[in-house]
């Protein structure tokens, strides 16, 4: 299947200095839509262009790079070349990304108002880190930055702003003076702007994959060795011989380790393996590793076309068991009789993990993280048998959770959200070609539900105040009917205020989805607390009781979000009547949140699908 993707029409704005203008000619020569930005205070007017060079009337030092940024933001606005803009890229003269791919890798992958490669996640930061860089008669040469902080992407590895971000910047005016004067570092100033509008910011999480296919084999299995070798990919095979003279060696595609060989020793392979590419000049430029068995040989393939349309993350696969327990005894036929744990049971902790048979994938930062541990071979042995539920344990300690990789063809329903009153809207949605249902309430009907031709009529209220109701007696009803037990996902959309696409089901193939998806994300543990007044009927309990409960990141439910299987499996279970739904919550979308991230599950933002009701 050729996929198609709509491409992004974006700017590449490498912020360079005279100083430098020895790396322009090559920068210049890059088949890819960009401009280069220096500083000049003698020209006359506020900035000139030509050739792709933007000279900007301002200082051309470490010192004025935020009067730099804004007066290039400013400057790309007011150029007619640039009208059809969507974003710019704002990226270092000397930064290895700026390759003739860039354009296409950033077509692959969600972009967001407000997005870059390395975000610094802290509302505090470095306050003298520009004193060696600034000139001598610079007003910042030995003077301290003393403003705000707030979690910020770094100038130096780039970040992206959509044109509403790059307005939004420039509304408050600011001048060069006040900019010089109480800013020296360009991304924390951009990252405070934008967040005064509640924009925040959206790690990109693809960089050009550089993936290093490891075969986690033995020498028993060395018959295979060069049917796995064979791909399309850069593979090596990993084993153990604790014979070895130094911790590793590295020969013709084998990586030999200072362990063991057989199965007990999976965990303590694993563990040297992502030392060893770590250290291994070869793959320096790997970013991401694929840890498969000899004997899954055959899922390569499948693999490699799954993973070239999504972003892998930090820890992603194709299986996932999200479970909280396991096999204890599983090891007992695979382990050698002289092994430790032939007859002894794994007592350690589970966290949902990624099936290492069927591979899984580990970013750089990832092993990088793995190896602050600092664990010995005796360690790993004695309390680890089964070395993918391992490396989940560590992963979890540093707040990196498993990603699957979607491995089958989704099976959507859209589940439009509406009401007896808006019946004239039905013949509309009801003529969409995709699989859909349109649900409300009717609190007079004898059964838990009715399904009449694509309405889903539940045993519930109908008003506002029912929302949170209804969603949950919906979930339960898709799970229950036997006409959707083949359906892996729903998007939950409103009924009067929605724009959708006809192709919406095909589109959501090659969107990177978690279990918790949408458009339109509020970052914040605070929200409305009386926005319902004017909507509960007077007799609802809603009518003027506020809010009192717990607000969490949450996907707006006006834009629609999309829900797994497990998901819904997950809320289905929350409650035990409907009057404990209706009692504790009036917000639907806060309520699905809430549910959601008490059982590990977190919102992901995605790519634009629908016109909602925040035109997001």
């Amino acid at each position: 299947m050729k996929v198609y993707y709509k491409k992004k029409n974006i700017l590449v704005c490498i912020l360079s200095s005279k100083a430098n203008n020895k790396l322009w000619d090559k920068l210049l020569k890059i088949n890819i839509n960009k401009i280069i930005i220096y500083g000049d205070p003698e020209i006359d007017e506020p900035f000139i262009f030509k050739n792709n060079i933007l000279t900007l009337k301002c200082g051309d030092t470490f010192d004025y790079l935020p009067v730099k940024v804004y007066q290039m933001i400013k400057a790309i606005k007011l150029l007619p070349n640039f009208n059809n803009v969507e974003y710019i890229l704002k990226i270092n003269d000397t930064d290895e990304k700026i390759t003739s791919n860039l354009e296409n890798n950033l077509n692959f992958i969600k972009v967001s108002d407000y997005c870059g490669y390395c975000f610094h996640n802290s509302f505090d930061g470095p306050r003298n880190w520009h004193f060696d860089k600034c000139p001598i008669d610079s007003i910042w040469k030995d003077r301290e930055y003393t403003g705000k902080y707030v979690p910020w992407f770094d100038g130096s590895n780039g970040y992206l702003l959509s044109r509403k971000s790059m307005n939004i910047i420039l509304e408050n005016n600011l001048s060069s003076k006040e900019i010089y004067e109480n800013y020296i570092y360009e991304d924390v100033m951009i990252a405070l702007i934008l967040r005064s509008k509640n924009i925040y910011p959206d790690v990109i999480e693809y960089k050009e994959k550089n993936v290093l296919a490891c075969f986690l084999s033995s020498k028993t299995n060395e018959k295979i060795w060069p049917r796995l070798l064979n791909y399309n990919i850069k593979s090596i095979i990993i084993i153990g011989d604790p014979q070895l003279k130094q911790p590793y060696l590295f020969d013709n595609n084998i990586l030999s380790l200072k362990c063991g060989d057989t199965y007990d020793y999976s965990p303590v392979k694993i563990y040297l393996m992502i030392k060893a590419i770590l250290e291994i000049d070869e793959f320096k430029n790997i970013s991401h590793i694929l840890k498969i068995d000899d004997n899954n040989f055959n899922k390569i393939k499948q693999i490699l076309d799954k993973i070239k349309y999504v972003s892998l993350g930090k820890y992603s696969g194709l299986t996932l068991h999200n479970n909280f327990y396991g096999p204890r005894n599983w090891h007992f036929h695979k382990c050698p009789e002289c092994s430790d744990w032939i007859n002894k049971e794994y007592s350690g902790k589970y966290v949902p993990w990624l099936d290492g048979g069927d591979g899984y994938i580990l970013s750089r930062d990832a092993m990088n993280s793995l190896m602050e541990y600092k664990l010995t071979n005796k360690y790993i042995y004695e309390n680890y048998i089964y070395e993918d539920v391992m490396i989940a344990l560590f992963m979890r300690n540093k707040n990196i959770f498993p990603h699957k990789i979607f491995n089958e063809e989704r099976k959507l329903l859209v589940c439009f959200l509406s009401c007896k009153k808006n019946q004239h809207l039905w013949e509309r949605l009801s003529s969409f070609s995709f699989n859909k249902i349109i649900f409300c309430g009717d609190p007079n009907i004898d059964e838990p539900y009715i399904l009449n031709n694509n309405i889903l009529t539940l045993k519930c209220g109908d008003t506002y105040d029912y929302l949170p109701v209804k969603i949950f007696l919906m979930i339960r009803a898709v799970l229950e009917i036997p006409e959707f037990k083949n359906i892996t996902h729903i998007l939950k959309i409103d009924d009067w205020d929605t724009k959708i696409d006809d192709n919406i089901d095909k589109k959501i193939q090659f969107i990177d989805l978690a279990d918790y998806s949408g458009q339109n994300i509020h970052r914040a543990y605070g929200g409305p607390r009386c926005w319902h007044f004017n909507k509960c009927p007077k007799k609802s309990i809603w009518h003027s009781k506020k809010y009192e409960g717990k607000y969490v990141p949450w996907l707006d439910g006006g834009c629609g979000y999309i829900l797994t299987k497990n998901a819904m499996s997950v809320i289905n279970q929350e409650f035990t009547s409907d009057n404990e739904v209706y009692n504790n919550h009036i917000y639907e979308d806060v309520m699905v949140a809430l549910i959601l991230r008490n059982n590990g599950i977190y919102p992901k933002v995605i790519e634009k699908i629908i016109i909602g009701d925040k035109n997001n």
